[in-house]
């Protein structure tokens, strides 16, 4: 038998130890990680290990925060729910962010380190923007005995770890809510939340997504979503557990250094874009590029991808304006890529037996694919008196009307005599392989407005791909696999890193990026629930992304930040 007075002459070391162990790893160690090497003398004394001094890891604990100098050393290197989920840290984290109007939100692992470089860029950002950062926790669901169930970085007291549900203003809330660290779809079951809590959410998740909610009715905000936001930690799923492998390698592949930028207008309204971190930890956010090191510059060249424009259909050109403004006071912006170019409100198939439409499509003067044409042409030219700005315009669908439209003979099938001339002359032009694209043969060849400077104008053909910094921009997003019609999680399989639109709808899955619409969210033949957004995407010469949303003012303008 051990005496006490040999017990107590090992207490003091063992307490050192599992400080030590704190130290390194942030985190209570269960009864099967902690050891404590004694040596030779021990061993002939009958100790051999710390149990055989004390029962179990509490009592450790309890001794070490006995001795001052042990205890000081143990806050410093443990953050957990004793701290975090006391009633007094509530009470601040409530009390201290009714002071902002910008928030960074990103996730925390429990039990792992962040990533120090990317924790050291978004305080940059909150030092630059009087931003507060917010942390919401990740969980990987295999469970071990440690005394305290949430074991955070301590480095992430910086800002604020949310443990109650947080309301930003009356439409945007952190919940509190726990998720799995490796789940493939963090916002799974959680959209219809949005209508019985009648807000965005913003989740806890090391993948980035968002998807809008369709609503019957919005004023001067974009649709409900749900958004996940990227995690803060590194992309560490190591685990003893042989069966674990597979989801493990999975959610390393899977995981997303990023944060959600909230910015508040006023109770109501509110800005929401993520980011993503480089390799070296900094992010850009609007075209300001934050380091680890403190230091702000500028992203030297970005791609703007617009929403579908959808030129002939019912415009906005307030909104359009309001992006050619944006553009113009973002040189860093080089080029643009705009999809559906074309509406073909004129030559439809969609209305081609309706007849009441197609009389008031006549009375309102929109038959005329000359007309249309001359829209497109003064569309394009817009951006073209910006210096040096590319314009690239992908092969969309509703351009292809005007491919169907002529393939089907149906200017001669429908008597359309306004068209006649016009459809004739494009139609020859295809049969001796002039033409591959009949809305650029169009814009260049017939109309009798003309494009300032072709040369830097690129039209795509239907198949083509279009790669800037590693994503794709090549693909409308109405065509899938096989002859499927396309949707943007048959090309987060496919194309991976892609930004797509067509749906006019807003979304992240994964690597790939939605658009909404720069046109009318009243396109006459949409009816009903709708999560349509005016959203644009910015691709970065480092390969992040994030999309870019702009919603009414009350003077009747847009707005894309606070």
């Amino acid at each position: 038998m051990i005496s006490d007075k040999l017990k107590e002459a090992y207490r003091n070391k063992i307490a050192e130890c599992y400080v030590e162990y704190l130290e390194k790893n942030h985190k209570d160690p269960t009864t099967k990680e902690f050891k404590c090497n004694f040596g030779p003398e021990a061993a002939e004394q009958g100790i051999s290990t710390w149990k055989d001094v004390f029962k179990n890891i509490t009592e450790v604990r309890e001794v070490a925060l006995t001795t001052p100098e042990l205890a000081d050393r143990i806050q410093k290197a443990t953050f957990n729910e004793e701290e975090f989920g006391s009633k007094e840290y509530k009470e601040r984290v409530r009390r201290e962010l009714k002071n902002y109007k910008k928030f960074i939100v990103t996730t925390a692992v429990n039990g792992k380190q962040v990533n120090i470089d990317f924790l050291a860029a978004l305080q940059n950002y909150a030092r630059v923007n009087d931003a507060a950062i917010a942390f919401q926790i990740s969980h990987d669901v295999r469970s071990s005995k440690r005394k305290f169930a949430f074991n955070l970085d301590p480095a992430l007291r910086c800002g604020y770890v949310i443990s109650e549900d947080t309301w930003l203003n009356n439409n945007v809330v952190l919940p509190n809510l726990i998720a799995s660290a490796k789940q493939i779809n963090p916002d799974s079951g959680l959209n219809r939340f949005c209508a019985k809590l009648g807000a965005t959410l913003i989740l806890p998740g090391c993948k980035q997504s968002q998807k809008h909610i369709a609503e019957l009715e919005r004023s001067n905000r974009i649709p409900h979503s749900t958004l996940v936001t990227g995690a803060v930690t590194v992309a560490d799923y190591s685990s003893d557990v042989i069966i674990a492998g597979r989801t493990n390698w999975m959610a390393e592949q899977d995981h997303q250094l990023g944060a959600a930028i909230i910015e508040i207008e006023d109770d109501e309204r509110f800005h929401l874009r993520v980011v993503q971190a480089a390799e070296d930890g900094s992010f850009t956010d609007m075209g300001n590029v934050y380091y680890p090191d403190g230091v702000v510059g500028t992203t030297q060249s970005a791609v703007y991808v617009l929403g579908d424009s959808h030129i002939g259909g019912n415009a906005n050109e307030v909104l359009v304006n309001d992006i050619i403004t944006q553009i113009k006071n973002s040189p860093w912006i080089s080029e643009v890529v705009i999809h559906d170019l074309e509406n073909a409100t004129s030559v439809s198939h969609h209305e081609e037996n309706d007849y009441i439409q197609r009389v008031i499509r006549m009375q309102q003067g929109r038959t005329d694919l000359i007309d249309e044409g001359n829209d497109i042409v003064d569309y394009l030219n817009k951006f073209l008196e910006i210096p040096n700005l590319q314009v690239t315009i992908v092969n969309s669908n509703h351009d292809r009307h005007v491919d169907k439209y002529l393939h089907g003979f149906r200017f001669v099938h429908n008597r359309d005599l306004v068209n006649m001339t016009t459809a004739m002359k494009m139609s020859l032009a295809i049969m001796e392989g002039k033409v591959t694209c009949p809305v650029q043969y169009l814009v260049e060849e017939l109309t009798t407005h003309k494009i300032t400077d072709s040369s830097r104008v690129k039209w795509l053909t239907r198949d083509e791909s279009y790669k800037k910094y590693g994503c794709e921009l090549g693909r409308h997003g109405d065509e899938g696999t096989n002859g499927s019609k396309g949707n943007i999680r048959i090309f987060q399989n496919n194309l991976y890193n892609a930004v797509i639109a067509h749906s006019h709808s807003a979304a992240i899955k994964h690597k790939v990026f939605q658009v909404g619409m720069t046109g009318n969210l009243n396109q006459d033949y949409n009816h009903g629930l709708s999560s349509w957004t005016h959203t644009n995407c910015l691709v970065y010469e480092d390969g992040t992304k994030q999309l870019i949303d702009f919603i009414p003012t009350v003077d009747g303008g847009y707005t894309y930040h606070a």
